[in-house]
Parts: C-alpha cells; structure tokens; sequence
C-alpha cells in the first residue's frame, strides 16, 4: 500500500474490498457452508449475509429486533480448497464482521454493545469453529494498534507542523521515524504471510506490504514461497500475481532508457507531447486528485518547479483521474497552474510508462533518456541540484 488513510475502519474496509473480490466461484457442491448462533442487538436493525467471491452476493437477511436473536444462514456450496469469505453487514450498527471458512460451520455469539470494529472486536470470545478468522481478528488488531496508529499520528504531526513551519527540521526527523515503523510493520506481515496455515491470511498479509521499492528481493521471494505453500488458492495466486507486476513494471521503468513519448490534452483540450520538451530535463508526475500522498507532496512539487524553472525545468503533470471535473478543481484547490497540467484520461501513458500505483515519478534528461524514478520531496531536490551544479 502506498499511503495510509486517516481512519482504522476505512483501512481496513478498503483493503479487503480490494481482496474479497479476488476469490473464484469455478467450483461448488462440495461443502454447504453455514453461520449460525445467537446475535444480542440493542436496537431493531438489519442484518445482511454476503458471500465475498468473484462477485458480490447478498445471500440472505433478516430483521434483528432489540434484546436476543438466533440466526442460521446457509451459505454457498463452494470448494474449501481457499477459505471462503462471508461478511455480516449490521446496518444500524454501520458495522461489518468478516469470516474466514476453514471448516463448514461456524458458530458465533456475537452482542452489539461491544465493539464490532477490527481494532477492538475480540473474535477469539465471539467465534467459534473458525481458526481462521480468529488469527485474522488478532493480528489485524495488534497491527492496527502498534503501526497504523502510530505511523497516523505522526503523520497528523507532520501536517500541523508543515502547516506553520513547512521548511522545519523535524518534518524530516518524523519521517525517519514513520520509514521505520513502516519496515516493522512489512517485517510482521511477511512473517505473518510465511507462518499462517490459511491462504486468505496469507493474501491479506500480501497486501497489508508497504511495497519498499527500492529492495524488490524480499517481495519476489514471499511470492514464490507463497506460491509453493498455496498452489491451490485463488487469493493468493491473485496477490502474487500483483507483487510481480509490480515489480515489473519498477524493473521496465528503471532499464527503459528512452522514455516513451505520449501526447494529451491540457486544461485548455490542447495537445501536448513529451516531445515538445526535448532538449530539457523533464519530471513526468503522475497523479490523480483521489491520492492523499500525490497532494501532500504536490506543494514541494510545485516550490521545485518554481526553483529551477529559469534553468528549462519541466513537471509534466499527469492526472489518471477518470473524472476531468475532479481534475480540473484539484488543479485550482492546489494551486497548480505552474506544472504543465495533461489529462490522462484513457490511461495511455500511465500504460506506456507501466504504472500501478500513484504518486509515480520518472525524471527525463535532454535526450529524452529516463535517468531516475521515484524521486519524491528531497531526494528530487538532491538530484536536480547534481544536475544544474547547485
């Protein structure tokens, strides 16, 4: 994951949005999968099944009303060769619980005055027949409460402090620390993804993986572990799948050499190509107005482009917003009318240059060669001052 959002619920949710629609509905009359137990609610509310596979499926509801209810939800008949995900959705509660089958039946007693957030849920009480969903529960409880909440809170830290004192010393000092709490926490998710005995866990640790671009190695190794561990698992072949796209398309971009030209309309529906800025150095900046760190950092982005515009110094700014609107006000929001603004709506570029995940920076020198990328805030500033002898 390339940045952190600001809330242990949207963390979570995001996360596993992007997971549970990974698995694979080919196979089924094999188990009947089926939660039951009793459900203490403290008010009248609706309680929703869902099957996370290929596709989102609403199985099955029903009304809670307040004090105790049982429930006995049959699922699909789906192949345990991956641990089939369920989710109950309580719509006055605004909550979800998750559930990993690793057997057919699990039972639950679950009561709504006590935390139903992953932070807090405590599964090993509430759940029974599900080793799975147990470990899951635990190890994304503790992970959320000695990285998440911390890297957070030093990130809120650095905001307030960027928002008096943007040039001060200890901005950098806090982001120190937040790079090494982020190592921790890839050091426990690998470890978590090697010694679990459940495929999903070992997805959703994959993707929990801050991704460190500049050492590849520990990531291929995990996917070609996981790979021999997990031959059978649909969530884990996806996410393997997209460790090594990833460092594909960090590997292309690094041995490209010659950067592939693109052309793209500007906010005025001019076209503008790469081309165009033959002869100067060039920052190409993809982007989209959606990415936290792609606007936290575009102050910087803008106060370099302001520095060594005499010199011929070019940020190509690249938006992959699907939304031209969104786009366009992010532009004004963000004060970017200096940077060379092009639209990438159909994602041609982004496509060309291998992108999977934003902010992305490639840096071009005169003859259009790629000579850097992934150069962000100081190590840019170092770079560019290399190149014009600051």
């Amino acid at each position: 994951m390339i940045f952190f959002l600001k809330s242990y619920k949207i963390i979570i949710f995001l996360t596993f949005f992007q997971l549970f629609y990974l698995g694979n509905e080919a196979q089924f009359n094999k188990k009947l999968q089926i939660l039951k137990g009793r459900i203490k609610s403290e008010k009248p509310q609706w309680l929703v099944f869902t099957y996370w596979g290929l596709n989102k499926i609403d199985i099955d509801s029903v009304f809670l009303k307040s004090g105790y209810n049982f429930i006995n939800f049959k699922g699909l008949n789906t192949n345990l060769a991956d641990e089939n995900i369920y989710t109950l959705t309580f719509r006055g509660e605004i909550a979800q619980l998750w559930f990993h089958f690793d057997n057919d039946t699990i039972t639950v007693d679950l009561d709504t005055e006590k935390p139903l957030n992953h932070i807090a849920f405590d599964a090993k009480k509430s759940v029974m027949g599900s080793p799975a969903t147990i470990e899951y529960y635990e190890r994304i409880s503790w992970a959320l409460k000695h990285f998440n909440k911390r890297i957070i809170g030093l990130k809120n830290k650095q905001d307030s402090i960027e928002d008096e004192y943007p040039r001060s010393s200890e901005i950098n000092e806090l982001d120190t620390k937040i790079k090494v709490i982020i190592k921790a926490k890839d050091d426990y998710y690998m470890n978590w993804a090697i010694n679990t005995n459940f495929s999903c866990n070992a997805a959703i640790a994959i993707i929990e993986l801050s991704f460190d671009k500049s050492d590849l190695s520990p990531y291929i190794w995990l996917a070609d572990t996981l790979e021999k561990r997990f031959p059978k698992s649909y969530f884990v072949k996806e996410q393997v799948r997209k460790v090594r796209q990833n460092a594909i398309s960090i590997s292309q971009i690094a041995s490209s050499g010659l950067a592939p030209t693109f052309e793209l309309t500007n906010k005025n529906n001019q076209m503008v190509s790469l081309s165009n800025y033959r002869g100067k150095y060039v920052l190409i900046d993809f982007w989209a107005s959606w990415c936290a760190p792609c606007i936290k950092e575009m102050p910087q982005t803008i106060e370099i482009q302001n520095k060594y515009a005499s010199k011929g110094f070019k940020v190509l700014s690249i938006s992959i917003d699907k939304d031209k609107q969104a786009w366009l006000k992010a532009i004004e929001k963000h004060q970017m009318q200096n940077l060379v603004n092009l639209h990438d709506e159909k994602g041609e570029a982004a496509k060309a240059y291998h992108v999977s995940y934003v902010p992305l920076t490639i840096l071009v020198d005169p003859k259009g060669e790629i000579i850097g990328s992934n150069l962000h805030g100081e190590e840019l500033e170092k770079k560019l001052a290399e190149i014009y002898n600051e």
